[in-house]
């Protein structure tokens, strides 16, 4: 069955084949455009002629004609269970990149199956490349495995050699040597230390990517198994069978015959990798350690060198000397600089101490230096390189570990912790770097003499060449000698000193980046096990330690003869602490009388505030001191002669205790002292008493209960068994931070807290809003850090709580310091205030007593607080956050490293610098925008109105100001979207189809708002309204007071707000009263009676005009006669004002003298009159409205 379906396949392939090539003949395409090459496919895998030949088959063809097998590949066979040989894949490669070429020569086929045919043809050429290189690897691979009995016989046979001879520096005899030859011989050697250590260090890189290596292996040939088991058994209907194309169905077929190459070629590399790993096991270390014994000889030799080429410089100076003192050179330059240079101007012993200190320069001193250096560059480049090894391996272990961050090992962590406590320090290592310095300015300085020297050296040939004798001769060229000799020593010194601060810069460089990778992972990695019933016995065990009698006793021994041997200290103690408890009832007392003095509205000295603040910090000081103090002793008292190793291990617990807790409640005491009823919070900086009280109440309690919590868990920390730290150290710490987290709760409670009169007074505020979010997180730290530590990360959560520590230090301090400033504004403006008042008094008073009025005295207690100037509390607030931004960042700047290990959990994947790049977005990015954001908003809030302080010296007008600081805001907020957002990947090829979208909303629904924004942008470039403009909209006039984003506010007379959209400032009609000149007019309307001489009347109002002060003189009051009224002849005034400011007053004012004046000058005013005409009345009418005759006669 099998041979029949095999004899199937090829004449299926070759009646494929033949329909092809008819369709080819009928578009015109000929045979010889596209012409398989004959026979160059014979025997290639998973051809029909193949798998035909494998059962002994044969298809009959026409003479003449060849196979359709050998001319065109058929359909894949139904299994492929092997690899083809590498003459069989060169053949296909061949063949691939003929039909290739044809391909793009040929016409009459779709563009789309070109395209397809040559993306098979190019993915079988690559994974056939990709197979000969993991082929030729292989090969690399064997010939190390067969190599490697032969490399590993060789390296036990020289390691024996070694063991026997020793490890003694070979070469030629030193003493035989010139001192020439010993310099090039040093410089050789030095070379070859250099290689040999980039040999031992290769090598250590080499067995941890081996070992890293060895970790993958099993699992990437586990899986490429996998995959070649699955090309394997691939059935035609996932291959060539998919297409009906012969050319099509070829080109499949050796796409997936050179895979299924490629993979197993790779499959054999790997394991041949994994072979040759195996076999040169056991060859690693033997080469590293015989480049550690070359390394180690190299290093005596060069050492051995360096100390005969020292002592060789020694007997040259020695001998320059000696030979310079016999010719008895003159005291004249640059004689006088070789003898000082040699000492010869000093005694010998003198010339000895001066070597010693250092105070003087002289070729021998540097001699000796050049020696020093070189021992001690050899010492930080052994360190250095010590370092690199440990960073090696433990980044070989840590990143090693499983990449769930709970799987770590906490002796890893232990590990991590005890390198990053012995780092070298950076700050030790600049301050050598400054000596260095010193010595190599030093140095440069000497260079610069010698080359005087030399000059020196040729002008004196040059004035004496012709009448010298031999012995000056001598001198001469002795002196160059000298000067040429100590130029180059000058010069290695140099170069020694260029060597030792490059390698100490490497090694402060080393020593950071060091300790950010441990900072980056101690913190995720467990300290200790979850808490359980197996840390009772740990636990008891260290109770019994703290509290046993013998340690008492023993340390009060300690105790006892440290006060008997350095008695003076506990008498100042004592004497100082005891003045603060016996004075602390006065110190209250007068804290109270100062406290009462300053609140009174007409005290202006800041000195009572300070001198409050004084007082304030010495009744904080009696705790924090004994603790202070007694630490102090106890650290002393264990390195007394004679105490046990128990007992100092005892003390220097308790004293590392102590000092933890007075730092950590010497602010919390500060605090509760600024909170006293009479104290500096409540009288000088104006807390609320029930704030202030509600506050110093609670941190009685959290004194009390925390201390003792504090001191017992740096005790068992400071000791040297972790298993107590880890038991009741950590029950300890868990206690804290319950105790922490009451103590929040009642301080923070929205009902109760701190910020409950700010929450009652901004019901509708954002932080009314979120009380319960941000009261949660408050109240839910400690706990969370509880849960932690806990959890195992004992010394993750003591770290953090750490840090938390320090920053509440800095919110103290910093809460006491903006206090202090806003008080020294505030009596700062209330003295400018007084002092003005004052001068107004005085004016009254000269002014009253000119008219012979009697003056009221008034007290300066009367004149009403006057707050500080919201500018200069805005930059006080901004100076205030600036600092504490800063020194949040400087606190938590050794914890920030370990978000970077958050890069392990990836969000989502967004596109990079280019199409086919990708770029991860990770919960570290995430966690990164928060302070971002935060940032943001605090700028946005705060920089302007600091801009604004700054522009209020320049030049510029206050709509100016307002439309600069508002642009600042946009530009912020702008900034701070683009830098959050491209932390998160929102760049703009990925946001591009929001914009999009955005773009039909603004087409539709967002129209009016997008609008708004540019009509305010366009309002703040272009000005046509300011803030301070006097504006009519709609018949409403006001004052424009903000230019929002969407809308402008215009506040009228009736102090009524009217909200405009910018959109109807920019398109409507608008009055702007003071757009570019603010001049305005008044027009004032009245009448005079008939008959008043009008001439007259204009004159009289003419004058009033002219009286006026508001009223410009140019242009001039114009005063006209209008027309004449049904009651009046009308007058019309018109008159110019500067500005609107006095616009209302003006007006009243005018009317009001217009008046007087037309009194005055008897000009009547009339009010309306009418005449009524009676035509036709009744008869009784007529008799009641008919005047008495006046005679009083008849009828």
């Amino acid at each position: 069955m099998a041979s029949v379906r095999n004899q199937l396949k090829v004449v299926g392939g070759w009646v494929a084949w033949m329909v092809w090539g008819a369709m080819l003949a009928s578009s015109g395409l000929g045979q010889a455009e596209l012409q398989p090459p004959s026979n160059q496919l014979r025997q290639v895998p998973g051809s029909a002629t193949e798998a035909s030949a494998a059962q002994g088959d044969s298809a009959s063809v026409p003479a003449g004609q060849a196979s359709p097998s050998t001319e065109v590949a058929g359909a894949p066979p139904a299994a492929v269970v092997g690899t083809i040989s590498p003459a069989d894949a060169d053949a296909l490669s061949k063949t691939i990149t003929a039909r290739l070429e044809q391909l793009q020569a040929a016409e009459g086929i779709a563009q789309e199956t070109k395209d397809a045919l040559a993306k098979l043809y190019q993915q079988a050429l690559s994974d056939l490349e990709r197979a000969r290189g993991m082929a030729e690897k292989t090969a690399a691979f064997r010939q190390r495995i067969d190599a490697a009995p032969q490399l590993i016989e060789k390296a036990k046979r020289e390691k024996e050699q070694r063991t026997a001879g020793g490890s003694a520096p070979a070469g030629p005899d030193l003493s035989e040597l010139t001192f020439e030859d010993l310099q090039a011989l040093q410089r050789q050697v030095e070379s070859d230390l250099a290689a040999a250590t980039a040999q031992k260090t290769q090598l250590s890189a080499e067995v941890n990517r081996r070992a890293a290596r060895r970790k993958e292996l099993p699992q990437l040939i586990s899986d490429m198994k996998a995959k070649v088991e699955q090309a394997s058994t691939a059935t035609p209907e996932n291959g060539a069978a998919r297409s009906e194309d012969p050319l099509m169905q070829e080109a499949q077929t050796w796409a997936n015959t050179a895979r299924l190459h490629a993979m197993a070629a790779e499959l054999a590399m790997l394991e041949s990798e994994m072979r040759a790993y195996d076999a040169e096991a056991q060859l690693l270390p033997l080469q590293i350690e015989a480049a550690e014994a070359t390394e180690r000889s190299l290093q005596q030799r060069l050492k051995a060198i360096a100390d005969e080429l020292t002592q060789r410089r020694k007997n040259r100076i020695i001998s320059y000397r000696i030979d310079f003192s016999h010719l008895n050179p003159p005291s004249t330059p640059p004689f006088d600089r070789i003898r000082q240079w040699l000492g010869l101007d000093v005694p010998s012993e003198q010339r000895l101490s001066d070597m010693v200190s250092g105070t003087r320069v002289t070729w021998q001193s540097i001699a000796e230096s050049d020696a020093t250096l070189q021992a001690a560059m050899a010492a930080y480049q052994q360190n250095l390189e010590r370092w690199r090894e440990r960073q090696a391996k433990m980044k070989l272990r840590v990143e090693g570990q499983d990449e769930s961050l709970g799987r770590f090992n906490t002796w890893v962590g232990l590990m991590l912790r005890k390198q990053r406590a012995e780092l070298p320090d950076p700050l030790e290592i600049a301050e050598k770097l400054r000596g260095y310095q010193q010595q190599i300015n030093a140095a440069d300085s000497l260079l610069f003499d010698i080359e005087d020297a030399f000059n020196e050296l040729r002008q004196l040939r040059e004035r004496v060449q012709e009448s010298a004798d031999s012995e000056q001769l001598q001198l001469l060229a002795l002196t160059e000698e000298i000067l040429t000799a100590m130029r180059n020593d000058v010069n290695n010194y140099l170069t020694d000193l260029y060597q030792i601060a490059d390698l100490l810069e490497q090694t402060a460089q080393f020593s950071n980046e060091y300790r950010r990778f441990i900072d980056e992972h101690v913190l995720w990695i467990r300290s200790t096990g979850v808490l359980s019933r197996d840390d009772i016995l740990p636990g008891v065990e260290a109770f019994r330690w703290l509290v046993q009698l013998e340690h008492w006793r023993q340390a009060g021994q300690a105790l006892w003869t440290d006060l008997r041997q350095r008695w003076w200290w506990y008498a100042l103690f004592l004497g100082g602490w005891g003045s603060l408890l016996a004075y602390g009832t006065r110190l209250r007392r007068k804290l109270a009388d100062l406290s009462q003095r300053a609140a009174k509205g007409s005290c202006t000295a800041f000195g009572l505030t300070m001198e409050s603040t004084l007082l304030t910090a010495l009744l904080s000081l009696p705790l924090p001191l004994l603790l202070v103090f007694v630490a102090w002793r106890f650290r002393v008292a264990a390195d007394v002669a004679g105490v046990s190793d128990v007992a100092v291990e005892f003390l220097r617990a308790w004293a590392a205790g102590m000092e933890k807790g007075a730092i950590a409640v010497a602010p919390l005491e500060l605090l509760r002292q600024v909170c006293r009823a009479n104290g500096l919070g409540i009288k000088h900086f104006g807390w609320s008493e029930n704030i202030a009280g509600l506050v110093k109440h609670n941190l009685r309690w959290l004194i009390d209960l925390g201390l003792p919590l504090i001191v017992v868990i740096e005790v068992l920390r400071a000791t040297e068994d972790t298993a107590w730290e880890a038991s009741l150290g950590r029950v300890c710490f868990l206690g804290l931070m319950v105790v922490l987290s009451m103590f929040l709760y009642r301080v923070f409670s929205p009902q109760r807290g701190v910020l409950s009169n700010h929450l009652v007074r901004h019901p509708d505020g954002w932080l009314n809003r979120l009380r319960y979010g941000w009261f949660t997180i408050i109240v839910g730290s400690p706990l969370l850090l509880a849960l932690v530590s806990a959890a195992g990360y004992h010394y993750t959560a003591q770290r953090i709580a750490g840090h938390l520590s320090a920053t509440m230090w800095m919110v103290v301090g910093l809460l006491v310091v903006y206090h202090l400033l806003n008080r020294w504004l505030l009596l700062g403006r209330r003295r400018l205030m007084i002092a003005q008042a004052k001068a107004r008094l005085k004016e009254a008073a000269e002014r009253e007593s000119s008219e012979g009025l009697p003056v009221k005295p008034v007290e300066a207690d009367e004149v009403n607080l006057i707050q500080v100037n919201e500018q200069t509390r805005r930059l006080v607030f901004s100076f205030s956050i600036t600092i504490g931004l800063i020194g949040a960042y400087y606190i938590w700047s050794d914890v920030l490293p370990a978000i970077g290990l958050l890069d392990r959990f990836e969000l989502w994947e967004v596109q990079g610098a280019t199409p086919d790049q990708t770029v991860s977005i990770t919960l570290a990015h995430l966690v990164l925008v928060i302070p971002i954001v935060a940032l943001v908003v605090i700028a946005a809030r705060n920089i302007p109105g600091l801009l604004e302080i700054f522009l209020q010296h320049l030049p510029l007008t206050k709509a100016a100001k307002y439309a600069i600081t508002t642009l600042v805001r946009y530009c912020i907020v702008a900034i701070g979207i683009v830098v959050a957002g491209g932390t998160i990947g929102l760049r703009w090829s990925s946001v591009q189809w929001l914009v999009a979208a955005l773009g039909v909303g603004l087409g539709f629904g967002l129209q009016e708002i997008f609008a708004n924004f540019v009509s305010g942008l366009i309002l703040l470039f272009e000005q046509p309204i300011r803030v301070g403009d006097v504006v009519t909209v709609d018949g409403v006039t006001g004052t424009v007071s903000r230019i929002r984003i969407r809308a402008t506010t215009i506040v009228n007379w009736d102090r009524q707000e009217l909200i405009v959209p910018n959109k109807d400032m920019i398109t409507g009609k608008l009055l702007n009263w003071t757009l570019s000149d603010t001049t305005n007019r008044i027009v004032i309307n009245f009448g005079v009676a008939y008959g008043c001489d009008i001439a007259r009347a204009c004159e009289v109002i003419a004058r009033v005009c002219d009286e006026h002060e508001n009223l410009l003189k140019d242009p001039p009051p114009v005063v006209t006669f209008e027309g004449f009224g049904d009651s009046s002849l009308n007058i019309v005034v018109r008159a110019y004002l500067q500005n609107l400011d006095h616009r209302l007053k003006t007006i009243h004012e005018m009317h009001q003298r217009i008046y007087v004046a037309l009194a005055e000058n008897g000009i009547e005013i009339p009010f309306p009159q009418r005449d009524l005409h009676i035509r036709s009345l009744a008869a009784p009418l007529v008799d009641l409205v008919r005047p008495a005759d006046r005679s009083g006669e008849g009828r």
